[in-house]
């Protein structure tokens, strides 16, 4: 009884025709340009390397190497990409999964 007033009271409070996931995104991924493009471009490839290359930025129609970087160091600090010896993933991959869907 409790857990289904608690879901009924959640789904009030999310706009018409959105999903969780939709508002867990808008509220949770940063909202920069420049680091929507990164982590689409990091889901595309799967496992991304050299993110600052010239190729990469071309390929994913990416800013600068210098704001790559930054929206890197972003996706990192808040745990969605994970980088191992310069390879960069998505740290969950059913949101990974999910964020391709959206774009």
């Amino acid at each position: 009884m409790i857990l289904a007033m608690s879901t009924s009271m959640l789904a009030s409070l999310r706009p018409k025709g959105t999903t969780v996931m939709q508002q867990f995104a808008k509220h949770t991924l940063p909202t920069a340009p420049q680091t929507k493009g990164a982590a689409d471009a990091i889901c595309k490839e799967g496992k991304a390397k050299n993110l600052t290359s010239s190729a990469f930025i071309q390929k994913y129609h990416l800013p600068g190497s210098s704001s790559v970087q930054s929206a890197i160091k972003g996706l990192l600090e808040k745990n969605f990409v994970t980088s191992n010896l310069g390879v960069y993933e998505i740290y969950d991959k059913f949101f990974a999964i999910w964020l391709l869907g959206q774009r």
